[in-house]
Formats: C-alpha cells, sequence, structure tokens
C-alpha cells in the first residue's frame, strides 16, 4: 500500500505539471512535495515576422520534388 499512495502522488503531480524532473521525482518520493516551477519572464519572449522574404539564393522546392 506504500506503493500505491506514492504512485497517487505521483500521477497528480503529473497531472498537474505534465512532467517532473528527477529533483522533483525524488522529492515525491522523500515525502515532499517538489518545488513549483519557475515561470519564464514575460519579456523574453522571441518574435518572428513571417512577411521577410526569403534569403537570396535561396529556392523553394517545388511540389513533388523533396
Amino acid at each position: 500500500t506504500d506503493n500505491r499512495e506514492l504512485m497517487t502522488r505521483v500521477a497528480d503531480e503529473l497531472l498537474e505539471r505534465e512532467t517532473l524532473d528527477r529533483d522533483e521525482f525524488a522529492a515525491l518520493i522523500r515525502g515532499s512535495k517538489p518545488e513549483a516551477p519557475e515561470k519564464p519572464d514575460s519579456g523574453d519572449t522571441t518574435v518572428v515576422d513571417a512577411s521577410h522574404p526569403e534569403a537570396p539564393g535561396s529556392s523553394k522546392l517545388e511540389p513533388g520534388l523533396a
């Protein structure tokens, strides 16, 4: 039954976060709650402008030739 309780804690944490790294998993095994993941700063976003034409000399592949 101890393993069942551990499995339930791991499953609940995975439902909340979707992924666990090694340290977070080890914390669950020890019985403590892993720390909340760090949220990225909103100022670190990169915007890609799709309106730029392709680089000179590059060619697009035609359908059926790839």
